[in-house]
């Protein structure tokens, strides 16, 4: 039970985030911010693409950022952040 309250804690920052405009949604401007060092913390769905992932990790551990794997879905973290497509990769900016 602990986990799934981690879980929600985690979506709810996303969720605040989107709202300041501190979130950056999708893999390839989270890359790019995350080159530039802005980004503090990434959030990669369940079912992201090995390849995505292995991106993301590689320049994470450059950056020494955060990388968290929620437990859902890409159609339900896109769903949950209350836009009209899925959503792999979100960055949360520094």
């Amino acid at each position: 039970m602990a986990r799934k309250k981690e879980l929600d804690a985690d979506i709810e920052k996303i969720q605040v985030g989107i709202s300041k405009k501190k979130v950056i949604v999708g893999t390839k401007r989270t890359l790019v911010e995350l080159r530039k060092g802005k980004v503090g913390v990434i959030y990669v769905t369940a079912n992201c693409p090995a390849v995505i992932k292995e991106d993301v990790t590689y320049y994470s551990k450059l950056a020494n950022c955060n990388v968290v794997n929620l437990a859902y879905d890409n159609d339900e973290l896109g769903v949950l952040c209350k836009k009209p497509f899925s959503i792999s990769v979100v960055g949360m900016l520094k």
